[in-house]
């Protein structure tokens, strides 16, 4: 573990997984100590008809709720607590989304937040900015015979290196994507060079580039990934290290063809601000591993690694079935997790994220990064606002949530 910095309460909060790249973002978050309104928080939402199905997202407890947890979530990140919606995402077990941390963690940064809709199923009712209509399919189920219009991705990748002109120095890039675990997978084993090694890839290998929010799901998931890279071979009449092959030379037709709208406009964004020089903290997991992949496959990944981190909670971290460090390790991505320390909260629903029901979403891991670092706030006050957030959150729902 890396310690706090010495002005800081002294705790334990943050372990550095991948250091390529982290150690110059870690030392400029440190040196920008209460400069607590200078950070831009952007969500990205977006939505995918992977959500639709069993056992591929915990965002939500069923189908018709997962298209909604997008809108909610940036809802409940906007309202103060005095005016709140009435309700929130949980997963199938029932716990509480993650922008309960996001939000608790926010508070002590002011940030200017800005909510980006990439295409989802709901428009959230708070101000945002609507950028695209359609959302992401998967490959079977598309006319298409892919996730996306590539005319679209180009877009989208390019709305995002636009938007990024007029930034400020720190910014951070969330995510609400019910079913990204699973797109970004599918990308992620369509522009990594040892998905060439064989026309069928084993099992093993598939397992590298998927995480899972559901305890015991992983193999429905992997499962599922194989039979859309079999579609895709056979669609496209190309064996699996020829569609490779062409993801490398072409990274966006990765995201053409198994991706989601977040992943083309947030590649775009970190692509336009490293080539400014300005920092960079990608929120979340193997979703955001995705993004800096796209990204770094389009620039010189030294210019990534100096200017951009990816955070992430410890439950996404150091899940031993997700994998999640060996992906950023494999993807050359520089990765941190932070601990919240719900396993002191007052609130089984919250330590319930300990025993792996939910792990990350919204930006949490990263939120907490920012309120730790340039909020100098310690881990205990972090969790008292978490668990007074978290109370106030869910006050609508049963007792014990």
């Amino acid at each position: 573990m890396v310690s706090a910095p010495a002005n800081q309460k002294e705790h334990d909060f943050l372990t550095v997984h991948e250091e390529e790249g982290t150690e110059q973002v870690l030392k400029f978050l440190t040196q920008r100590r209460n400069t607590r309104n200078q950070l831009k928080f952007n969500l990205v939402l977006a939505s995918t008809t992977l959500s639709d199905l069993d056992n591929i997202s915990a965002a939500g407890k069923d189908s018709e709720s997962r298209r909604l947890t997008p809108a909610l979530d940036a809802e409940a990140l906007c309202h103060s607590l005095e005016n709140l919606p009435v309700s929130l995402p949980v997963s199938p077990a029932g716990v509480t989304s993650p922008v309960v941390l996001t939000k608790a963690a926010l508070t002590f940064l002011e940030p200017k937040l800005e909510i980006v809709d990439a295409g989802s199923f709901k428009q959230p009712a708070v101000m945002h900015r609507r950028i695209n209509d359609e959302v992401a399919k998967y490959p079977t189920q598309s006319d298409l015979g892919r996730a996306l219009d590539r005319k679209l991705v180009t877009d989208l990748f390019e709305q995002g290196l636009n938007d990024s002109r007029n930034g400020e120095e720190l910014e951070l890039i969330a995510e609400c994507v019910p079913g990204g675990t699973t797109s970004a997978a599918l990308v992620l084993a369509l522009t990594n060079l040892e998905s060439n090694s064989s026309t069928r890839m084993p099992p093993e290998k598939l397992a590298s580039y998927c995480s899972s929010s559901l305890l015991g799901a992983k193999s429905q998931k992997i499962s599922f990934i194989r039979e859309q890279l079999d579609f895709l071979e056979t669609s496209r009449g190309k064996a699996l290290p020829e569609l490779v092959s062409q993801c490398l030379r072409d990274p966006l037709e990765a995201i053409s063809l198994a991706g989601d709208t977040m992943q083309a406009y947030a590649a775009g964004y970190l692509l336009g601000r490293a080539s400014k020089g300005q920092t960079t903290i990608l929120a979340g997991g193997s979703q955001m591993i995705a993004v800096y992949r796209i990204a770094s496959l389009l620039t010189k990944p030294e210019l990534l690694a100096t200017n951009s981190l990816i955070a992430t909670t410890k439950y996404v971290a150091l899940d031993k079935e997700a994998k999640v460090k060996d992906l950023a390790a494999k993807n050359k991505a520089p990765l941190v997790s932070v601990d919240p320390h719900l396993k002191n909260s007052v609130h089984q629903g919250l330590r319930a994220y300990e025993e792996g029901h939910v792990k990350e979403g919204v930006g949490a891991g990263a939120a907490c990064l920012m309120a730790y670092t340039l909020a100098k706030i310690s881990g205990e006050e972090l969790l008292e606002e978490i668990d007074k957030t978290y109370g106030s959150l869910t006050r609508a729902l049963s007792p014990g949530q």
